[in-house]
Order: structure tokens, then C-alpha cells, then sequence
């Protein structure tokens, strides 16, 4: 009997201590998981802090650039509050044509992200045209480029794709199948065409005599692949053979009194970087290309007039390229001599245009005249102005995060 009782009570001992060790197991696995849920929980809010800084910190350089398109010339400090974090923003630079230097820093409790980008303004070389009036274009048009009308922008027919963002004034009128890939904007905010006085500023002028490279009345210039130039005129800048291009890169024909026959007239290989800014017509009488397609640019702005493209002589049945930004702000883009099958014309550059004539977008031309060269997005010609009203471009490249 005792020997029963005995065992059973020895048993019982047995059970209490395993039910002892399984709550002790229980207890240390609770202790553990809750330290782990602890230390987990506090590594996702360390993780979400993180991330509200940096995106506070990308929300501050976009402010920015906002900034900038509202007051070029700004330099200073901007704060605010974005993605449930704070953040202070330094933007440096030179001017109202930058370029600027920015640099954003995201803070959120104990986090603390700090990201630098350069920015450039937005030119009017960005894009494939600038147009001042209403514009058409035909059907199977391809645009590589950015387009803006101050106007009405219609698109005749079908097939027309765009690869970039298009944006107009008045309204947009295009087929249903028409691509706009980067999007297409109307009731957009006007363009203001450049040298609204007609007539070129006398600091341009005075940085060409001061370089020799300012002329009056009939004058040609000849662009020659190994950085010089060929010019035939009466001055009173630097004539003859194998001229040096200026530093500024800055060619001034200033006559107010010009003809048709007086126009600056402009063909050859640039090496380099130039701007030709005429008072009147600018004429290409010859092909325009690039000895370095990676770096050298040529801009021509005809400030009063139009650009002419007149080859001399009859066209070839061969296409004829002009690579340039060209300018004509309150004029337009004439083009003599490509009629009845007499070649093909490129264009390859981009068009600032206060008007465009019809023809200039007929069907037959619009498939291969006019091509956006993304050159001059890095290779932009000298004194290219930034675009009033618009925000500011990131330099590729330049986008990085940085220690606080």
C-alpha cells in the first residue's frame, strides 16, 4: 500500500517538474519572441525614417527647381515638411543662367539623408521647335524632341508620333491614333520668344568687337573642321583665311540697314562651340555639319528676319544636312530650291521660329526634314538664353546621395 502511494506520489513529482520546464520554455520563447518583436518593429521604424527623410529630401530639391523657374537669380536657403519628415535645401550658383548647385538634407527622428544635383536651365535648344503662332502638322510626322506653340497645335491625319512632351497655348486637335508619348499639354502657360526688342543687346555686341569678331554689311563665313574660319567681308572684325573661332565663341553682323543680298551667309564644318546672331537674315548657302558630333555646336539667330536655307547653286539629288540650333524669333524658316524633287533637306538641330509657313510642313518634307539633335542638350551654343517660366533641367550625371 505504502509502496503504491509512494510511486504515485513520485509520478506526480515527475509531472509537476516537466510542466515547471515546459512553462520555463514558454516563458524564455515569450521573453525572446517579444525582444525580437521589439528589436524587429524598431528596425522597421528606423527603415521608415529613413526612407521619409530621403523622400523629404528629393521633395526639397524639386522645390527647388520650382523655385528657380519663378526667380532664376535665387540663392539661398528653402525648409519645409514633406513625406511626414522635415528638409532644408541650399541652392548655389553664379546667376539667373545658372548653372545651380543643390543640395537637399531629409530628416526624420534620428535619420538624417542628404542628396547634391547640378541643374541647367531649360533652353530653347532643348527642344525640336518653339513656335510663336499657330502650327499643323501631317500625317506620319515623327518627333524625337520636345515641341511648344504659342497657338493652336493641330496634327493632320494619321500616324503621327511624338516622343516627347507637347505642349500649346490654345488646344491640341489631333486623330485618335496620334502617340504622344511624353504626354501632350494644352492651355499650356506661353513661351516668351527671345530678343523681344528686335534688335541685339549691346553687351553681346560689345563681347564680339572686343574679340574681333564683329562685322558690318555683306559678310560670309566659311566654318572649317580644324577650329578655324574663312571670312570674306569689309569688317571691321578679323577677314581672310583660317581665323581663329573667338573664345566666346560670339560672331555679331549687326546692320539694321541690311538687304536681301547683305545677309550674312554661313555654310561649313564647325570645330567648336559658336553662336552667328545677325541683326536680319541669316542665309545657309552650303552644308553645316560637326567635326566632333560628341562636343562642337553651332547656333544661328536671325534677330529681326528670317533663316534662309539656299544652297548655291541646284540642291543634289543627295540629302543636304544642316546641323544647328537656329533661331528666327520673329521671323521664320524659309527654304529655297527644294522644290520638284531637286533633294532632300535635313535639318538636324532645333527651331525657334516666331512663325512657321505651311509648306515648311508639307507631307512630303515632314518625314525626314526635321530631326532633334539630343547633342545640344550637353553641347549648348554660346549665349543660348534659359527659357523664362520654366523650371531648370537636371545635369545627367550629377543626381547622388551624400553623408549629411
Amino acid at each position: 500500500m505504502s509502496r503504491t502511494m509512494d510511486g504515485t506520489r513520485s509520478e506526480r513529482g515527475g509531472v509537476l517538474i516537466a510542466v515547471a520546464m515546459t512553462l520555463l520554455v514558454l516563458a524564455a520563447a515569450a521573453a525572446s519572441m517579444t525582444s525580437s518583436g521589439a528589436a524587429a518593429s524598431a528596425a522597421l521604424g528606423r527603415r521608415s525614417e529613413a526612407e521619409s527623410a530621403f523622400w523629404a529630401a528629393q521633395a526639397g530639391l524639386e522645390r527647388a527647381r520650382r523655385a528657380l523657374a519663378r526667380e532664376p537669380g535665387f540663392i539661398g536657403d528653402l525648409a519645409g515638411q514633406a513625406a511626414r519628415a522635415s528638409y532644408t535645401v541650399r541652392v548655389d550658383g553664379p546667376g539667373d543662367q545658372g548653372p545651380w548647385a543643390l543640395r537637399a538634407t531629409g530628416t526624420r527622428g534620428t535619420s538624417v539623408r542628404a542628396l547634391e544635383a547640378d541643374y541647367r536651365p531649360l533652353r530653347y535648344s532643348d527642344y525640336l521647335f518653339v513656335v510663336g503662332a499657330d502650327i499643323g502638322v501631317w500625317q506620319d510626322f515623327q518627333a524625337e524632341g520636345p515641341i511648344h506653340v504659342n497657338g493652336d497645335f493641330q496634327v493632320h491625319g494619321s500616324g503621327a508620333v511624338f516622343q516627347d512632351e507637347v505642349s500649346a497655348t490654345g488646344t491640341i486637335d489631333a486623330p485618335g491614333d496620334a502617340d504622344f508619348q511624353g504626354g501632350a499639354t494644352g492651355g499650356a502657360t506661353p513661351i516668351p520668344m527671345p530678343f523681344p526688342d528686335d534688335d541685339i543687346p549691346g553687351p553681346l555686341a560689345a563681347v564680339a568687337a572686343a574679340e574681333g569678331a564683329y562685322y558690318e554689311g555683306a559678310t560670309r563665313i566659311t566654318f572649317r573642321a580644324d577650329g578655324t574660319m574663312d571670312v570674306e567681308g569689309t569688317g571691321p572684325g578679323a577677314v581672310g583665311t583660317g581665323i581663329p573661332l573667338p573664345p566666346s565663341g560670339l560672331i555679331v553682323v549687326d546692320d539694321d540697314d541690311l538687304g536681301d543680298d547683305d545677309a550674312p551667309r554661313v555654310s561649313g564644318t564647325i570645330s567648336g562651340r559658336v553662336t552667328v546672331l545677325s541683326a536680319e537674315e541669316i542665309v545657309i548657302v552650303g552644308p553645316i555639319d560637326h567635326a566632333h558630333p560628341e562636343g562642337d555646336t553651332l547656333g544661328l539667330v536671325a534677330v529681326e528676319d528670317d533663316i534662309v536655307v539656299d544652297f548655291e547653286g541646284h540642291p543634289s539629288q543627295e540629302p543636304q544636312v544642316v546641323r544647328a540650333a537656329l533661331m528666327a524669333p520673329h521671323g521664320t524658316l524659309d527654304v529655297v530650291g527644294w522644290a520638284n524633287g531637286l533633294g532632300r533637306l535635313a535639318v538636324l538641330g532645333s527651331l525657334t521660329l516666331g512663325e512657321v509657313e505651311g509648306s515648311l510642313m508639307s507631307p512630303r518634307k515632314v518625314t525626314d526634314w526635321i530631326h532633334y539633335d539630343r547633342g545640344l542638350r550637353t553641347a549648348v551654343p554660346p549665349f543660348f538664353d534659359g527659357v523664362a517660366g520654366r523650371a531648370p533641367l537636371l545635369v545627367p550625371g550629377t543626381w547622388r546621395e551624400v553623408a549629411p
